[in-house]
């Protein structure tokens, strides 16, 4: 959750600074939800190898096959979470459209902060 909140935060700095060059608000959430997608793309990437090391790591005679003594419970673990992965297979099909309605609303949020913010500077 504070990872969220974190990374919200400097998305919003990033609007920030993308708007003082103005930069429409199109473009913004356009390329902000394929970067998001991109990296998040990557990282499960990165984090599926590192399991199939794990893997192979087990695999003590080297031959890519596992015997009944290198069958282990840690082995029947590493290959569950390997197989059963379901949510990346998903997040290629819906991650783009979850991407666009997440950098959608920090972009909302950003507007509706910055209306109110120029709505208190005419007040005074």
């Amino acid at each position: 959750m504070i990872i969220y909140l974190i990374f919200c935060l400097l998305f919003l700095f990033l609007i920030l600074f993308l708007r003082k060059k103005k930069v429409n608000y199109f473009i913004i959430i356009t390329f902000s939800s394929v970067i998001i997608y991109s990296t998040l793309l990557f990282l499960n990437h990165i984090e599926k190898e590192e399991l199939e090391k794990k893997i192979e790591k087990l695999d003590l005679n080297k031959d890519g096959f596992f015997s009944k003594d290198e069958n282990t419970e840690e082995l029947k673990i590493l290959e569950n979470e390997l197989i059963s992965d379901t949510g990346e297979n998903m997040f290629i099909l819906f991650g783009l459209p979850i991407c666009f309605i997440f950098t959608t609303g920090n972009v909302l949020v950003f507007y509706i902060l910055n209306k109110v913010y120029h709505k208190i500077i005419n007040i005074n």
